[in-house]
């Protein structure tokens, strides 16, 4: 009896077809059931970082607290807002840091130390030193400002710094303390600026030409015929080798306003000088010309005084 149902189990198995075999396979075993997860990582949660352990450079010391404190002025200046009004009464600290605040216009920062150099007086002085000191833009125009000193106590103070200053290796700080010294002493300062004048004839940078002539405007500004020596050894120099025309012209001007005899034979002989190295190409001889033409109406116009 056993073997009969073993053999009609086989015999069953045997003539069921592949489709009949999985259907009868899917009922007797247990389904499951593939499910797609998607895990999310939690978020890394912020946690406040231990206090740092208290070391040399953050203990405080009567020495830290005096330095954090001498420091407040600049930081103050540093983090105001940039359309404030800086105050000439201002602590010197301040305006310093306000004239190397990039983010204030530049002529805000310009009028700033105009109207420090017009109340005259020691402390303001002081705060443009200070200025002139560091290392900002505008360094120079603080120099410059000192000529405002003319009518005041600090005269002297003023004009014996940018005195030290008008062979300076920056030429912006040489060439406005050349203007700010005119400016202060007027006549008397016509010795100065042609030691000025030899003393920049050979600089580093480059920028002989450019200190020189500011003297030589300098000195015809003042319109004094005590300028005229200076301004005829400078016109004598015309035969050394890399003579600039236009600079040679500076000087005729000058000498323009000096009016003497002395300056009138200057003019003369430099039209000749000219007029004897006259160049061969057109556009050359043309530019000779005129400058020949320019010295001998300085001669001719002296003549006539």
């Amino acid at each position: 009896m056993v073997v009969a149902v073993v053999l009609a189990v086989a015999v069953t198995e045997k003539f069921l077809s592949p489709k009949e075999q999985a259907a009868e396979t899917e009922k007797t075993e247990p389904k499951t059931q593939t499910v797609a997860l998607s895990v999310k990582e939690p978020k890394a949660q912020m946690q406040d970082a231990p206090p740092p352990h208290p070391s040399k450079s953050t203990v405080e010391t009567p020495a830290r607290t005096t330095a954090r404190a001498a420091g407040d002025d600049t930081r103050a200046a540093q983090t105001a807002p940039i359309d404030n009004e800086i105050d000439p009464d201002d602590a010197p600290a301040i305006i310093v840091a306000a004239a190397r605040d990039t983010q204030r216009p530049l002529e805000e920062r310009q009028r700033m130390i105009t109207e420090i150099s017009q109340r005259k007086d020691a402390e303001a002085l002081d705060v443009l030193k200070q200025v002139a000191e560091a290392r900002v833009y505008l360094n120079f125009a603080a120099v410059e400002a000192m000529g405002n000193f003319r009518e005041s106590p600090q005269h002297p103070a003023a004009a014996a710094y940018v005195r030290s200053r008008m062979s300076d290796p920056d030429s912006k700080i040489a060439c406005a303390a050349t203007r700010a010294f005119a400016r202060l002493e007027g006549a008397d300062a016509i010795p100065e600026l042609g030691m000025t004048i030899e003393e920049n004839r050979e600089r580093p940078d480059g920028h002989d030409e450019i200190v020189c002539t500011t003297a030589l405007e300098a000195l015809r500004d003042i319109c004094s015929p005590s300028s005229a020596p200076i301004l005829i050894e400078e016109l004598e120099r015309s035969e050394e080798r890399g003579w600039n025309l236009e600079y040679g012209s500076t000087v005729l001007s000058a000498l323009r306003v000096a009016q003497t005899e002395e300056g009138r034979k200057a003019a003369a002989a430099y039209a000749e000088r000219l007029s004897d190295r006259i160049p061969e190409d057109k556009m050359a001889r043309a530019y000779f010309e005129k400058k020949i033409a320019e010295a001998q109406n300085i001669a001719q116009l002296n003549e006539e005084k």
